[in-house]
């Protein structure tokens, strides 16, 4: 039985014979936009430095020296910044990428800002910065140094004499 909504009449046909219409377009299918490709974060310009103390006697060491590779010198106390490895946690002061530094040890406190008092006692030679680890980790195996003084005993004391 069908009804035929124009002439208001009920009547009887095959299923081949209806017309239900036109077929209405399928709903549009959400499609989410892409996500967009995450920037890459930016390469390292900068690491920390720790640098493994001399085995001279490392408690004898109270500053330390750095020179960079455009001649800029910082001294920094080294006190409290010692692990038990002898690592020197150098605070305040970054390896930049490309530059290469010196770091030069002293038996006494530093004088200002860019000297140390006291003995010299050994330095590195200059030492490209490696900043894709942070921190930049300088063992005793990573540099030799050039030692310019020597020691001898004194009686119950340890007396350093500097080469120059």
């Amino acid at each position: 039985m069908v009804y035929d909504q124009a002439n208001s009449q009920f009547g009887i046909a095959s299923r081949i014979n209806i017309d239900y219409g036109s077929t209405p377009p399928p709903a549009p299918t959400f499609i989410p936009p892409p996500e967009p490709t995450p920037t890459p974060p930016h390469p390292p310009t900068q690491a920390e430095i720790w640098i493994q103390l001399p085995t001279l006697i490392p408690s004898d060491i109270k500053c330390l020296l750095i020179t960079d590779s455009d001649g800029n010198v910082q001294s920094i106390l080294e006190d409290i910044y010692v692990d038990p490895n002898d690592y020197f946690k150098i605070p305040t002061y970054v390896a930049k990428q490309g530059f290469s530094y010196k770091f030069a040890f002293y038996s006494e406190p530093p004088n200002d800002g860019s000297s140390c008092s006291g003995n010299f006692l050994v330095e590195t030679a200059y030492l490209m910065a490696v900043i894709t680890n942070n921190p930049w980790l300088i063992g005793r195996n990573q540099y030799s140094v050039q030692d310019k003084s020597s020691s001898f005993r004194k009686g119950n004391q340890l007396v350093y004499a500097c080469f120059v």
